[in-house]
């Protein structure tokens, strides 16, 4: 779905929206704040996607919850809580269609996958009978250390460029947004 103006563009209130075929249009009167609004964000087939994986995402977050209580159950639910955020930041990712939206969606994806996979070691280790060593203090305080650096590189990025040194659009006019990676 897309938003185009009618007429003179400063005047206009009138926007026509284009749904299915391009044979049906229809013009209807929208708030101009509200129009605003909709150029920022715009739904791809990607992030449509990614919005549907997320659905589906919390819904294993539902389903497993009831069995957290069993051997890794818990390290389990937070590992798809950490991919329901990335897949969820990682829609509004796409469907962004400014760079400073785009690079703080990207910021959350990195707690969201940082999160995803210590948690799903930390399952995996668990699952297959490591709890000793899930249980020192030294481990726990390495898993974590992981996530709190990651999303400190990210999130603090603009002051030293070790994640991402720049951004390009990509040529395909998708709201492709390229990452340029850094040495962090």
């Amino acid at each position: 779905m897309r938003l185009q103006p009618l007429g003179h563009p400063s005047s206009a209130r009138d926007f026509t929206i284009n749904v299915g075929s391009a044979f049906r249009k229809y013009s209807l009167i929208w708030n101009p704040k509200w129009c605003r609004l909709t150029s920022m964000f715009e739904v791809t087939n990607i992030s449509l996607i990614l919005f549907i994986t997320t659905a589906v995402n919390l819904v294993v977050i539902l389903v497993s919850w009831r069995r957290r209580k069993t051997k890794g159950g818990l390290l389990f639910v937070l590992g798809v809580a950490g991919a329901a955020l990335w897949t969820l930041a990682s829609g509004f990712d796409y469907a962004a269609g400014s760079i400073p939206l785009k690079v703080f969606f990207a910021k959350w994806e990195v707690v969201g996958y940082s999160m995803s996979l210590i948690f799903f070691t930390l399952f995996v280790l668990s699952y297959r009978g490591y709890e000793k060593w899930l249980s020192k203090v030294w481990m726990r305080v390495l898993f974590l250390s992981i996530l709190v650096s990651n999303s400190i590189l990210a999130w603090t990025n603009e002051l030293h460029h070790w994640v991402w040194t720049g951004y390009r659009w990509s040529e395909t006019g998708d709201r492709i947004l390229i990452f340029e990676h850094g040495p962090g």
